[in-house]
Parts: structure tokens; C-alpha cells; sequence
């Protein structure tokens, strides 16, 4: 479900419902020295909560590289009445080795897992205004929008008309957990970014639930990014959900570098692979790698990847550098 590094961490839609109406969130200025003014906005998805964690991903609304630098967000002192400012650095902070990574905000891109929540269309705008950048239509079972994994057949009317709403307001379509029909009609209507939050390779555990080779190849030409995902049964084949033991199939964190190294070889470079997880906090070795146990234990897939021959600057992209391309360049 979510693109970790990504900072990449779908949320479901409740929590910027709740950003959008709680009092611990600020009116946030937002300087651009090109223009030269300030513009104000309580957007959740400009929002710096007065604890520091940083709900946006501020660097991917502006083009230029150059230009980040140029940008403050300031967030008002709830202490003073509002007649100073503290300033709040962008992600750039986190490329910043120099401080440490405990004073450092955390990022979130507000993704929604399955679109049934979305009433009607009319709700779609309405999400983007609270912060929602990306949309996977389906899940698991029968939907609105989409059936999702376990059935076949293609989107729905709705979710027809869902896809052609996100392409308008310039969102992120999620294609994790659609059929194999939703995933070619999905591609085939929407013109805008695409992105696999949390999938692997159907050539190396075959379930509908994975990406097909042909898959993988029409997202390499879209330009999409496919989070590799730590969910043991995805990761060899045989595996039985909530049933066996990840030790027994001796998954441990390397094995993803398998599915990696799968769509790497399909797409000539390392360009297309990122850090999905799908396990949304509740990290543990029960029915994932056994020796994942936190998220702190992600930093051992270095090794893993170095093991097989990947150079620093592709291990740098599957981290984190190929997500933030693909969300510079996606989002407004």
C-alpha cells in the first residue's frame, strides 16, 4: 500500500479530513523569492504541524531544481500571537547528512488504497483539495470503482469516470490491485502518471495479485515506478498467507533484490524500482522477511543490492532517488 520513502507512505483518506479540521495545524506562508510575495494557504497539503512533521512534499511543486532553494515554509508560533515566523526547511533537509535525522520533518504523499470511500465523483476534487495526490481504484473483492485482487474483469462505468476526473485535476493513478483487464483499460484511458505503490513479479511468484512481465514492460514506457513489496507471500512462491512461516521459505530482506533485479533486467537500468513496503507500520517477522522487524531494518537492503552488483548511484535511485524524480515531475 504506500510508497515508503517515498515518502512515499499512502494514507487512507481519513487522516486529512481530520488535518483539514484540526486546530494543530497553522495557516502556512510560502515565499518564493522569484515572485517575491507570500501566499497563504491551509491546504493539508502545505501543512507543518506545530510538533514539525512535514504533511507535503513541498519540493515537488516547483520545476526547477534551482528554484527549491529559493523557497522558505514558515509556520506561525502558536506562543506569540503570530508575530514571528519559524522557518521549516523543505526535503531538501533530508539531503543534508550534516543534521541529524531525528530533528528532521517527515514527509507523507496522501494516497488513497482503494476508492470506494470516494462516494461520487464529486468527492474526488473535494480530496484533492484536503491533500489527496494519488488514486488506486481497486483493492481486494468487488468495488465502486474497480473489481480488485482475486476477481477479473474490467473497471466499472464509475471507475471510467473516475479515471478521467483524476487525469483532469492531474493526479497519480495507483494500478495496485486491479485485474488484469482494469490494469490494460486503466492504462489505455489515463494519460496522466502512473505508479505501482506495492507490487512484485508474477515470473517469480505467480498470483494474479503480481505484475506481469508484458505489466512491467508498458509501466517501464510510462515512466512509472514499481515499489518492490514485503509481504512474504510476495516474495517466493508457495507461501501461504497468515498460514506459513516466513523462516521456513528463508525470506529475509534480500529477497526483494530479486524482484528488483527482475524488472531492472526487463528495463535495461534501475530506474523503475522504489521501496513500496505495504506493511503501513506494522512491521514484525510474522508474515514478512525475518529479519525486518522495524523500518530502521530497511538500511540492510544496501547490502543486498550491493551484493549484486548494484552501484551506489543505482542503490541511491531504488531508495529514494527514483521516487522523488517520478513525484517532482507528477505533481503540481
Amino acid at each position: 500500500m504506500r510508497l515508503l520513502i517515498l515518502l512515499i507512505l499512502a494514507c487512507f483518506i481519513q487522516p486529512y479530513l481530520a488535518v483539514a479540521q484540526n486546530p494543530l495545524f497553522e495557516t502556512i506562508r510560502v515565499f518564493d523569492s522569484k515572485e517575491d510575495g507570500y501566499a497563504s494557504t491551509r491546504d493539508p497539503a502545505l501543512c507543518l504541524t506545530k510538533q514539525g512533521t512535514l504533511l507535503a512534499f513541498c519540493e515537488a511543486r516547483f520545476d526547477n531544481p534551482k528554484d527549491w532553494a529559493s523557497i522558505d515554509l514558515l509556520m506561525r508560533r502558536s506562543t506569540d500571537g503570530g508575530k514571528t515566523w519559524n522557518k521549516a526547511v523543505i526535503i531538501s533537509r533530508w539531503m543534508d547528512e550534516s543534521e541529524p535525522a531525528e530533528n528532521k520533518p517527515v514527509g507523507y504523499i496522501l494516497s488513497l488504497e482503494g476508492a470506494d470511500s470516494l462516494i461520487d465523483l464529486s468527492y474526488v476534487e473535494r480530496a484533492y483539495g484536503y491533500g489527496l495526490r494519488a488514486i488506486g481504484p481497486g483493492h481486494y473483492s468487488t468495488g465502486r470503482y474497480a473489481p480488485g485482487t482475486g476477481l477479473s474483469g474490467p473497471l466499472t462505468s464509475l471507475g471510467r469516470d473516475l479515471l478521467r476526473e483524476m487525469d483532469r485535476l492531474g493526479m497519480v493513478l495507483d494500478i495496485t490491485h486491479l485485474t488484469d483487464e482494469g490494469f490494460d483499460e486503466a492504462l489505455s484511458l489515463y494519460n496522466g502518471p502512473i505508479w505501482a505503490s506495492h507490487h512484485n513479479c508474477r515470473a517469480l511468484v505467480p498470483h494474479q495479485r503480481q505484475l506481469t512481465d508484458d505489466q512491467i514492460r508498458v509501466l517501464i514506457e510510462r515512466g512509472a515506478i514499481i515499489g518492490g513489496c514485503f509481504d512474504a507471500w510476495m516474495m517466493r512462491p508457495g507461501f501461504t498467507q497468515r498460514v506459513s512461516n516466513p523462516a521456513d521459505f528463508g525470506i529475509t530482506i534480500a529477497t526483494i533484490v530479486e524482484h528488483y533485479d527482475h524488472i531492472c533486467q526487463l528495463a535495461g537500468n534501475a530506474l523503475h524500482c522504489a521501496i513500496g513496503s505495504d506493511l503501513d507500520g506494522t512491521y514484525g517477522r510474522e508474515q514478512s522477511p525475518t529479519d525486518l522487524d522495524t523500518i530502521a531494518d530497511l538500511q540492510s537492503l544496501r547490502g543486498a543490492l550491493s551484493g549484486r552488483g548494484y552501484s551506489e548511484a543505482d542503490i541511491t535511485n531504488i531508495f529514494h532517488g527514483n521516487a522523488l524524480r517520478f513525484l517532482r515531475a507528477a505533481l503540481p
